[in-house]
């Protein structure tokens, strides 16, 4: 099995169980293969929480989620996914730039994600 990765909306849409969101194509992979999700997910769904742009409890999410999916937590080394964002120089979002990196130290694991400016950028995005 490959790596898959999950994006932080994805995540949510997850924990929620949500999986309606999801193309048919994410939703066979996420079913056929093993399951990252970036250290950097659960930082931002932290500072969404705070800023008060998502009302969930980061903790409960991710808790959902891994009663449905058990999936693993990134332990990639932080150095090797920054020194990969420094070449990722289309976007400001550093979150974006983070998970995308990660992602792409793991040989280009695919990255499950809504978002059209990842998709525009890294050819791994899956929707």
């Amino acid at each position: 099995m490959s790596p898959i990765y999950l994006d932080t909306h994805v995540v949510i849409w997850l924990g929620q169980k949500k999986q309606g969101k999801l193309s048919r194509k994410a939703k066979s992979l996420i079913e056929h293969n093993e399951i990252c999700v970036p250290a950097m997910v659960e930082l931002e769904l932290q500072v969404l929480n705070e800023i008060g742009k998502i009302k969930v409890i980061p903790a409960e999410i991710l808790a959902s989620l891994r009663d449905i999916l058990m999936p693993q937590l990134s332990m990639r080394p932080f150095f090797d996914i920054c020194d990969k964002a420094k070449s990722l120089s289309w976007t400001r979002d550093l979150f974006d730039r983070l998970i995308v990196a990660e992602a792409a130290c793991a040989g280009n694991a695919p990255l499950i994600t809504a978002d059209a400016n990842i998709h525009a950028h890294y050819k791994k995005a899956v929707w």
